[in-house]
């Protein structure tokens, strides 16, 4: 390998860590901010406003927004759009960013995680209603969209992430309710589950997908 070649290489490792780096601090930021004003309205609800933890929970939301800011800096990202296959990965990441951040503030406030986490999850006919209208007007159409943008080298991370998912799911499952039966372990709970499957899916996409 010659000078030159080198080069290019160390650029391109540059980056694509770089980009990744970048998503993680969006993501992150985004997580921070939007879970503790979530905190902060669930807090207020039930005790009311009072000044240092709302103090604490504003310093944090201006955490998690100074992280965006510096993650969009670093990964010289543009405003989301529809001209090329990076502005459309781009747009389909903040929609489902923007989108997850809403549903969380709304679990988060109205209790729905927890029922979630102790498995007794039910939702009221109009939540039901507008849940399924997300689905099907949002997210459907930018799966669709995700899957036309999506390039061979995205599409080998995908799997990858979904063998691993799968037969963390497959063993894992298995030997809990071995455990479970044998009285090793308590049962297993299938929202923990659900959490632990979702980001280890989505942990070895974006390594895959960084290169």
């Amino acid at each position: 390998m010659n000078l030159d070649d080198t080069l290019d290489t160390q650029a391109t490792n540059e980056t694509r860590t770089r980009t990744l780096l970048a998503q993680v601090l969006i993501y992150l930021g985004l997580c921070l901010s939007v879970g503790s004003a979530a905190a902060a309205v669930g807090i207020a609800i039930e005790e009311g406003l009072q000044l240092i933890p709302s103090l604490v929970v504003g310093a944090i939301v201006v955490a998690g927004f100074a992280m965006m800011v510096v993650g969009v800096r670093i990964g010289g990202l543009d405003a989301p759009n529809f001209k090329s296959k990076t502005d459309r990965a781009q747009l389909i990441l903040a929609v489902s960013g923007g989108l997850g951040a809403l549903i969380g503030f709304y679990a988060v406030i109205t209790g729905m995680g927890g029922r979630f986490y102790d498995g007794d999850f039910t939702i009221s006919r109009l939540e039901a209603i507008i849940a399924l209208v997300v689905i099907f007007v949002v997210i459907l159409p930018m799966a669709v969209l995700r899957e036309r943008n999506a390039d061979d080298f995205e599409k080998a991370a995908a799997k990858d992430a979904a063998y691993w998912a799968f037969s963390a799911y497959l063993y894992g499952y298995m030997g809990w309710s071995i455990a479970y039966a044998g009285g090793l372990l308590p049962a297993l709970n299938s929202g923990y589950m659900f959490l632990v499957l979702l980001f280890l899916f989505m942990g070895i996409w974006a390594f895959k997908r960084s290169g």
